[in-house]
């Protein structure tokens, strides 16, 4: 049922529209609403009801739902897939907060602490059922399977949306260069973020939307027309390449170290916090701001 809706919205991206101005946005919204048909079917096809499909139809018809808005207000699509790209790494982040919901009912028992005239009057509900350790695991299950598919879909967004960033035309230098930032700092957001998370699904759902956006970084940089972009992308691909077999060797040998776990943390917040305002940099918030001030 989780993939039902990434192949409906590759079809729905596929479809033959005329050369118009906004078509790749129009394109989106249609896979977007392609996806969700194609859940509703899957849905009425299945007997178990999945917990991440709920995710699923939050992260396509949010994305439907922005490209919509900015399609209608006539953003250009390189403004749209740069707030794309920005959001993606906070919303990752959200995701574990918002996947496991408790009753508060069973952690206090909330009728004692607001008994009121008239629910003393009421009948009362009658013993509460204990938690057991079946209704513990089916809970985790549900919340680990939200963030498995609710981060692979995010991820796939990420990587999608920076491309689209680095491939259309920014409106002015500020955007340009706010390109280059946004999809380097998302992808040290993911990265980063998959180090604490022990699935594979969403790890290397999370690695693989860090390569891809490094990729794009690198291509956006090589096609700026700066003259030292490909000695800047020769060291940075050998100090990477480097770091990683390093680092990869002293975990192996059981190096671990507090401080540059600490150290990690930090610049995961860091990244997380700065992808958002450098999306809104790419995608022209400069330039808007100027022109409110400016009057």
């Amino acid at each position: 049922a989780a993939t039902a809706p990434a192949l409906g919205l590759a079809a729905g991206l596929t479809l033959p529209w005329p050369a118009t101005p906004g078509r790749e946005s129009v394109a989106v919204v249609a896979g977007c609403a392609v996806a969700v048909l194609a859940l509703a079917i899957t849905r009425t096809r299945v007997d178990a009801d999945s917990p991440g499909d709920r995710t699923v139809l939050a992260t396509i018809g949010g994305l439907g739902l922005l490209v919509g808005t900015g399609t209608v207000l006539d953003w250009p699509g390189h403004s749209i897939a740069a707030v794309v790209t920005g959001l993606c790494p906070l919303l990752v982040r959200l995701l574990p907060t918002t996947s496991l919901v408790v009753d508060a009912n069973q952690l206090v028992d909330t009728d004692r602490l607001s008994t009121t005239i008239w629910s003393v009057r009421e009948r009362s509900a009658g013993r509460r059922r204990r938690i057991t350790p079946g209704d513990v695991r089916a809970r985790f299950d549900a919340a680990r399977e939200i963030v498995a598919i609710g981060t692979a879909y995010l991820s796939l967004t990420a990587a999608v949306c920076g491309w689209l960033t680095v491939t259309t035309p920014a409106p002015d230098a500020a955007s340009r260069w706010g390109t280059l930032a946004v999809v380097v700092v998302a992808a040290l957001a993911c990265g980063y973020q998959s180090r604490t998370v022990r699935d594979r699904l969403p790890r290397y759902s999370m690695l693989g939307a860090c390569a891809a956006l490094l990729l794009a970084g690198a291509y956006a940089l090589l096609t700026s027309g700066w003259g030292g972009a490909t000695v800047v992308v020769f060291l940075v691909a050998t100090g990477i390449g480097w770091v990683s077999v390093v680092s990869a060797t002293a975990l192996v040998q059981g190096y671990r170290s507090t401080r540059m776990s600490r150290f990690a943390d930090s610049l995961e917040g860091l990244t997380v916090a700065l992808s958002v305002p450098l999306g809104v940099v790419a995608a022209g918030g400069v330039e808007a701001i100027r022109r409110m001030t400016s009057g």
